[in-house]
């Protein structure tokens, strides 16, 4: 699993860089989601196991800590630099609590896969409508935070900036 601030360093940590890599694996968990909800009847269990234990550990550990850097770290810092961004402030934190139903049911499914890898067959339909659900409204999310925030955050102070990957850092120590 990937987290911020862990492996190689080339170059300052910069909030924008964090987040994007933090939306890169938002994406490609979600796209491990939908794989397993189409992996076929022969597919082998270890495998299928895996998959869906790396899409739960994400969601259940790695999402929530992104979300509280949007919330605790990075939307207070951001908040009154303009009615525009205010707006769009509101509107993904919003989102976050319109999108806690669905990640839950996924958790729900993906964790029953992990326990018992061939309840994928009975539950390969309901993955698959919540994985795509998930990523269609996950996805206008991180391009409304693509828009908005990560210019505004560019435009921070470099002192803040290192503030916010420092606290971006600490919640997952």
């Amino acid at each position: 699993m990937h987290t911020i601030g862990r492996g190689p360093r080339h170059g300052p940590e910069l909030p924008v860089t964090l987040l994007a890599s933090c939306h890169d694996r938002i994406r490609s968990h979600l796209a491990i989601a939908r794989t397993l909800a189409a992996a076929g009847e022969g597919a082998d269990p270890t495998a299928i196991a895996l998959s869906a234990a790396a899409v739960e550990r994400y969601f259940r550990v790695a999402f929530p800590l992104h979300v509280r850097d949007e919330e605790e770290s990075i939307a207070p810092r951001l908040r009154g630099t303009s009615a525009a961004l205010d707006e769009a402030l509101d509107r993904l934190a919003a989102e976050h609590a319109t999108h806690a139903p669905d990640l839950q049911t996924l958790l729900d499914v993906v964790q029953a896969v992990v326990i018992d890898p061939s309840t994928l067959s009975q539950s390969r339909a309901a993955l698959e409508t919540i994985a795509l659900r998930l990523t269609n409204a996950i996805e206008r999310h991180l391009a409304l935070e693509e828009r908005t925030t990560f210019p505004a955050l560019a435009a921070l102070p470099h002192e803040v900036g290192e503030a916010l990957v420092r606290e971006m850092r600490a919640r997952r120590e």
